[in-house]
This record gives C-alpha cells, structure tokens and sequence, in this order.
C-alpha cells in the first residue's frame, strides 16, 4: 500500500482502530533484497515472534521464506500460512514436553537444542514415538558482538550450550539414539 490518506481513512472507517497497516510490496522487495544479498545455499527463516500475523507469514511464505517458531501456537500459525513441515525450526529455551513432543511428531526440519538436558528430552521422546528426531544443536559462543545492545554470548546464558562444552561433547551428541543432528545454531 502506497502512502495513500485516502485508502487509510477508508480502512479505518470500515475497521475501526486501533488497525494496523502493511506494505505487502514493500515487505515482498525488502525479502528479495536480502534473498539476493546471500548465497543461494542460505535459507531465510521468518521469526514469528517479530509478527506472527498470518497473512504476513503467508505472503513470506509464498516468496519462499520459511520460518522460526518458538511457540506450538507460532507452529500453528506457520501450518495455516502454509509453511511445510521441512521448511519450520522450533527454538527457544524452556520449551515444554507437548511442544517438544509435537514437533518431533511433525518431523519439522529442527527443533533446535539449548541444553544437554533438552537433548536427552528430544531422544527420549522420538524414542517412545519411534521415530528420529532432526535437531540443530546451539551453540552460545566464548565471545559477544561488539557494540550490541545484547549480550547473548561471551557468557553463560539460557541460550544453547557453552562453546567449550559443546566442542567437548560434540561426539556424543552425534551418537544420542532417535536424533539426527542437521546443524549449529550460533
């Protein structure tokens, strides 16, 4: 939507406020911009959590985006978007036992792991449903970006395992029964 007074009024009188707007086109050519910045073997993922609106997701979705979830009811979302299974990762600390067991169900592309204990939650869960679940492990670094107003690595965080102990155990990871591990998150 151009920056048209007219159609805005419009909208409002038929919908009330408060209302929110959306540049469609705008969002498509900023999407392609930044698809057209990376190398063709880079995936963009969608976090829902920035704007779990569905027609949003729907139309990044239908440029081929996929997406980021971090909730069963961002994962819903992302399904009635129209987003595959194969094309969703589920991050986030804390997740909780029917969100874990949903997304193994699924088969979505990764649940990413935050602990050693998220890990063994993940085998054991595929186990009992008898299947293998696909995970990226994350990785929280020794160090942090200069300047940032966040600090998610350099230290200990709830955020993926520590650098140190990840390249440790990375062996053992890689032989935790019903997992197959497809990346790192860092």
């Amino acid at each position: 939507m151009k920056n048209n007074n007219k159609e805005i009024i419009s909208a409002v009188d038929k919908y009330g406020t408060p209302a929110y707007f959306y540049d469609g086109e705008q969002l498509i050519t900023n999407y392609q911009n930044l698809v057209n910045a990376l190398p063709s073997c880079v995936d963009v993922f969608y976090a829902l959590k920035v704007n779990p609106n569905v027609s949003l997701v729907k139309l990044l979705r239908a440029q081929g985006a996929c997406t980021e979830v971090c909730s069963i009811t961002e994962m819903e979302i992302a399904l009635k978007a129209g987003t595959p299974v194969q094309d969703i990762i589920y991050l986030g600390p804390c997740k909780k036992d029917e969100e874990l067991k949903k997304a193994i169900a699924l088969n979505i592309f990764a649940i990413v792991i935050e602990s050693e204990i998220e890990l063994e939650r993940v085998s054991s869960f595929a186990k009992e449903l008898g299947i293998t679940a696909n995970v990226a492990i994350r990785i929280n670094p020794d160090f942090s970006a200069e300047g940032s107003p966040w600090k998610m690595g350099g230290r200990p965080t709830h955020f993926g395992i520590e650098e140190q102990q990840a390249i440790r155990n990375f062996k053992t990871y890689l032989d935790t029964p019903n997992v197959n591990i497809r990346g790192i998150h860092v």
